[in-house]
């Protein structure tokens, strides 16, 4: 067992000191619980070994801990989805009706163990790869096998077989674009768009043929993982899922599936779908390029607004774990406005086939999050905002710059002058903001006021969790309860 402690610096503060390096925090929504994943020396192969340990939120005491020969991935999970990317294979935490268990997951050859955190004694052991967890409901849905056209449904607490349904997909294809409908009803792509009765397996494919690039595979037996981000540090929720195999394998969904409203939008590489909550196909639209590339889908007022970014993003796994990043681009990147309510489309902006690599890389990055430019002397905060044809771009080196549709740079920003925003759920008026520059600055403020300011590497992360404010160092947490 690794040295950890937790102590109490004043009355509304708990110390936590960690021996090991701290790798990831995981703080899932409705959780009282923090998850840290460590590495420690002595793993398989001369590997570094990884380390797991569940504190609680409130008094900072372990409340369990496990070391695996391999990295693994290690999340909470909340009722609901599951929904996940991490580094390889995860070790996943969920919630079933007897109460907090540990999920286990490997691979195709190993299996998917469920253990029982009272006594440690193992449920059950199946040879499964879940792409949905739903503990209230005690259901996991999962595939045995990449080439299996068939996904399984399973009672989580006991890993009884529930049912079996066949779709359509291509070899190797993953589950990777999953949206919680209702109470019974999941949808996701596939060769088709499914939507599935989580309770039955029953499925009705509303598109069939869906276009997206398919990876190259290097052949072999695959063995898969999970891709993991996060955004914005150590801190991170849990999302899209995109499980990989072996060889070239495709790092980001070709396809964009969304929820916005009563509304569901879906963007293949030919086509952009809009549907109703019912998914009941409400109009599409055919694009006239033949190569669409990561896409993003964003919403202004009665605007859908699509960025194809115009690439896919593959990466290669070498034999030990470590993963070579191969881009490949498609087509021209634009920016395309539809009419939300009939998909005709409004305008395209095409930008330039060829651009400086030095400044924008080998891709272009559009910025799509609400940004924050801070002011020194004011000491204020205020929402960026952009006119007619102006982008923000993420450069190589991190750094925001607002371009016009010809890639001439407008403003380029200071590091630390350009922020995101992160809001406490207990309390509106208490916001943390973000460098968006990969830098170590942060701010609390609170009624428009700045409260806390924290730069220096030293700081990995700081976060608004369940009425505290999370700070993280690289081998120890501040857990502090806010009034």
């Amino acid at each position: 067992m690794m040295f950890c402690c937790a102590t109490a610096f004043a009355q509304n503060i708990v110390h936590i000191e960690i021996e090991d390096s701290i790798n990831r925090i995981s703080i899932p929504k409705g959780s009282r619980e923090i998850v840290v994943d460590t590495r420690v020396k002595g793993g398989l192969g001369g590997h570094k070994k990884a380390h797991y340990r569940i504190y609680d939120i409130d008094s900072g005491e372990l409340t369990w801990e496990e070391t695996s020969p391999e990295q693994l991935m290690f999340l909470r999970l909340p009722y609901g989805m599951f929904k996940t990317k991490g580094d390889c294979v995860p070790l996943e935490y969920c919630y079933s009706k007897s109460g907090y268990n540990i999920l286990t997951l490997s691979d195709f050859e190993s299996r998917a163990t469920l253990i029982e955190t009272k006594t440690y004694k193992k449920a059950y052991s199946k040879r499964i790869l879940p792409f949905f967890i739903d503990a209230q409901k005690d259901i996991m849905i999962g595939v045995l096998k990449s080439s299996n056209n068939y996904i399984y449904g399973y009672r989580l607490s006991t890993g009884k077989s529930l049912w079996e349904c066949e779709i359509t997909k291509n070899a190797n294809e993953q589950l990777n674009n999953i949206l919680r409908m209702d109470d019974d009803h999941i949808a996701f792509t596939s060769k088709s768009l499914n939507y599935l009765d989580i309770n039955t397996g029953k499925n009705i494919k509303l598109v069939h043929d869906l276009v997206y690039s398919e990876a190259e595979t290097s052949g072999g037996n695959p063995s898969y993982f999970v891709a993991f981000g996060i955004g914005g540090g150590a801190l991170g929720g849990m999302i899209g899922a995109t499980i990989m195999s072996q060889g070239y394998v495709l790092g980001d969904s070709q396809m964009e599936f969304v929820k916005n409203g009563d509304n569901i939008f879906l963007a293949d590489q030919k086509q952009l779908f809009c549907f109703d909550k019912k998914m009941k196909n409400i109009w599409q639209n055919t694009f006239e390029e033949d190569r669409i590339g990561h896409t993003k889908l964003c919403f202004s007022g009665d605007t859908v607004i699509m960025i194809n970014e115009a690439h896919s993003v593959q990466n290669k796994v070498k034999a030990n774990n470590k993963r070579e990043e191969k881009l490949k681009k498609f087509g021209v990147p634009y920016i395309a406005k539809y009419n939300r309510e009939n998909g005709e489309l409004i305008s395209k902006e095409l930008f330039p086939k060829k651009w400086n690599k030095e400044i924008f890389g080998k891709a272009i990055r559009f910025v799509t999050d609400t940004l924050y430019y801070f002011d020194e002397t004011s000491k204020e905060f205020s929402k960026m905002t952009f006119k007619q044809n102006e982008y923000a771009l993420r450069t190589v080196s991190g750094n925001i710059i607002v371009v016009d549709i010809n890639l001439n740079i407008l403003r380029q920003y200071k590091r630390n002058s350009i922020y995101t925003r992160e809001t406490s759920e207990e309390n509106p008026n208490r916001l943390l903001y973000k460098s968006a520059c990969n830098g170590h600055e942060f701010y609390l403020v609170e009624n428009n006021r700045i409260k806390r300011q924290f730069i220096g590497k030293d700081f990995l992360d700081v976060s608004l969790k369940c009425g505290k404010l999370i700070i993280v160092k690289e081998k120890s947490l501040d857990i502090e309860k806010l009034a």
